[in-house]
């Protein structure tokens, strides 16, 4: 048997859009690896990131409650748990 290593498990964010006071963007990556989409509304904090979704890619992440915020950061973790 021969192991199969993904050294880039690192996920991709594409087709980023903000329409009807909704932002959206599509994720994909590894098939059947899980990952975490944290926001932020500091980048200059490691600890004010929280979770607002979980999924195995491909997914589209769609936050249809925009706040008033001056700015919101995303990122997406690959979820290992």
């Amino acid at each position: 048997m021969t192991p199969i290593v993904h050294a880039d498990s690192a996920a991709r964010l594409s087709l980023f859009a903000y329409t009807n006071n909704e932002f959206r963007m599509h994720i994909y990556g590894l098939t059947n690896r899980g990952y975490i989409v944290p926001t932020s509304t500091n980048l200059n904090s490691n600890t004010n990131w929280y979770p607002v979704h979980t999924n195995f890619v491909s997914f589209w992440y769609t936050n249809s409650a925009v706040t008033n915020d001056l700015r919101r950061f995303y990122r997406v973790i690959t979820n290992s748990l």
